[in-house]
């Protein structure tokens, strides 16, 4: 993997991100566990603010998983409060064990062990934010609606930041005309080297295919002159008015501006009343797979409802539902 280099994700936030890592390195010498802490999400793909967390992965020199990784992840967060976090808490329980700390700075650090599938994530979206400014904007504001609706936990049946980030990638690929391409079909159809990464979140080994196009700047700019405020009405219309939930999948690895995609030809098993978003990558990972049906009746109220603000009173009037 090779140590942290912040030109990997052109904006990330410098200050912060550096500091966590060179104490959660310091931490992992002075344990003399040999690997690199490399940072991931929205604090290395332009879709951070104010209080997002810090997601981080300690990815050790040599391949481990299971109980393993777990005990590295132990021993870690046991020598953390000796390079100034606090508030420590153990999620070993999730598909993907975690600690969450806060850093001396006041941020609030999420740390895991070998998340590969993660920092590829993170590029993928980071790619798409560097094609155009108004995906970063469209992106926040739709993360910061579903934050202040109180739409963002897994553990009460809603989703998670990362699937409001692919709900909006998905339909600025598919709005008329397209704002976005798919990247990882233009790598697939030019011949781009593999860029196989190895998984062990389902219990065995699997290895997925991470490659995208990622040289952006030879793309062409979209024909879309639609504001960034016309769009984000367009998300709530697309998902509350056009979207087939019963039968489609939202899919950024195929989409395409006029073909849908049947959540029934895909690797992880669906049902007509569950909502599907499918990982680009980790192909067996469908992202609402936890959203309840009473999470999903308040995600689409809470779409219609910010629809409505935008169509009568515009931006002015959305940023007024946030701050209430």
């Amino acid at each position: 993997m090779g140590r942290w280099d912040r030109r990997n994700f052109g904006k990330a936030q410098d200050s912060i991100v550096t500091n966590v890592v060179e104490r959660i390195q310091a931490a992992a010498k002075h344990l003399g566990i040999d690997g690199d802490v490399v940072p991931f999400g929205s604090h290395t793909n332009t879709l951070c603010n104010a209080n997002s967390d810090c997601d981080v992965t300690f990815v050790p020199r040599e391949d481990v998983w299971g109980e393993a990784a777990l005990h590295i992840l132990k021993l870690i967060a046991q020598e953390l409060p000796s390079h100034g976090f606090k508030s420590i808490i153990h999620i070993f329980q999730a598909s993907i064990p975690i600690i969450k700390a806060i850093d001396p700075g006041g941020v609030e650090v999420d740390l895991c062990i070998g998340n590969h599938l993660g920092i590829h994530n993170s590029r993928l979206v980071a790619a798409y934010c560097q094609l155009d400014r108004r995906v970063g904007e469209v992106c926040r504001l739709v993360k910061q609606w579903a934050k202040s609706e109180e739409l963002v936990s897994i553990s009460d049946g809603h989703l998670t930041s990362y699937a409001y980030t692919l709900l909006t990638l998905y339909f600025l690929m598919k709005s008329s005309p397209p704002l976005l391409p798919n990247l990882q079909d233009l790598a697939f159809g030019s011949g781009h080297d593999s860029v196989a990464v190895v998984d062990r979140k389902w219990g065995q080994k699997m290895t997925w295919e991470c490659k995208f196009w990622e040289d952006v700047e030879l793309l062409p700019k979209s024909l879309n002159v639609d504001s960034s405020e016309k769009l984000l009405r367009g998300f709530f219309r697309f998902y509350t008015e056009e979207f087939d939930w019963s039968t489609h999948a939202v899919c950024v690895r195929l989409a395409t501006p006029k073909q849908d995609v049947s959540k029934f030809n895909l690797a992880a098993p669906a049902t007509k009343e569950g909502w599907f978003i499918e990982d680009p990558f980790d192909l067996r990972h469908n992202l609402a797979s936890n959203c309840i049906k009473e999470g999903r009746q308040r995600i689409l109220a809470r779409m219609a409802e910010a629809l409505r603000l935008l169509e009568e009173g515009g931006l002015q009037a959305f940023h007024s539902l946030m701050l209430w």
